[in-house]
């Protein structure tokens, strides 16, 4: 791995770790309000697939041995095994998915990230889901009236920013001579 593409994975361990925690609390699910999608999105956006999901591994192995980088400042393999759980493991794969349909799909291209940055958001979405339903024993419909459809606007705004943001980082990583221009 070269050193600039190690340094860049470092990097979005280390942006997830200090947005993860971030979190708006909702009285009626467990599952908050987590800043935690932005830096998955630019990761998938920015890195190399590999290092996309390297990035994430690390950060769900550094919560998971107890840092407090997961959502209210929590860590311990317990959270990932809790309601929450399913969200954190898709992470990596989210990541990869994204790095790897951009492969796919024209370069530097709004849509083109929206449209990979979508595609990783159902797969949160169905991995948190389904983690939620087994850990609390809801009905599909409970766990999506809690999991998934109050989160749906939201969720597409943080995937407009980080789309844009994408784009604007990509100009500027690229005249740093940090990234290839694609």
């Amino acid at each position: 791995m070269k050193t600039k593409n190690l340094a860049l994975t470092a990097m979005f361990t280390a942006l997830t770790m200090v947005l993860g925690p971030l979190v708006i609390v909702l009285p009626f699910t467990p599952i908050p309000i987590s800043l935690a999608m932005i830096p998955i999105y630019l990761c998938g956006a920015l890195l190399p697939k590999k290092n996309a999901f390297s990035a994430l591994v690390v950060y769900l192995m550094l919560g998971a041995a107890g840092l407090p980088i997961f959502s209210q400042f929590r860590g311990g393999l317990g959270i990932l095994v809790g309601p929450t759980g399913g969200f954190l493991l898709a992470y990596p794969i989210m990541a990869f998915v994204i790095a790897l349909l951009l492969e796919k799909l024209p370069q530097n291209r709004f849509y083109s990230l929206a449209i990979a940055f979508s595609v990783a958001l159902v797969i949160c979405y169905a991995a948190g889901c389904l983690m939620f339903i087994a850990v609390a024993h809801a009905d599909l419909a409970k766990a999506l009236s809690l999991t998934v459809i109050p989160f749906v606007p939201l969720d597409l705004a943080k995937i407009v920013f980080a789309a844009a943001a994408t784009l604007a980082l990509k100009k500027a990583l690229y005249h740093a001579k940090l990234l290839p221009l694609t």
